[in-house]
């Protein structure tokens, strides 16, 4: 579900991360590799403007390790 207003907070299991680093293909702006080949969040909460790629990110991640949690300006 995409929100048009609010923030967009991202966040990666680290226990079903396998270091496949599709997100980086997708935003790497907002995510990097750590010393242990697991995703991490650079950028949080997302900018507007890398909102398409972030939700990119979370549905082409082969594990499903990234969740992205939005929050309706009327909630905030």
């Amino acid at each position: 579900m995409t929100v048009d207003n609010g923030d967009l907070t991202v966040e990666v299991d680290r226990v079903a991360c396998e270091g496949h680093a599709l997100c980086l293909v997708y935003a790497a702006e907002v995510f990097d590799m750590d010393d242990e080949e697991r995703a991490v969040v650079l950028v949080d909460p997302v900018p507007g403007s890398l909102r398409g790629a972030v939700e990119d990110a979370a549905s082409n991640c082969p594990v499903q390790a990234i969740r992205l949690h939005a929050q309706s300006a009327a909630s905030a």
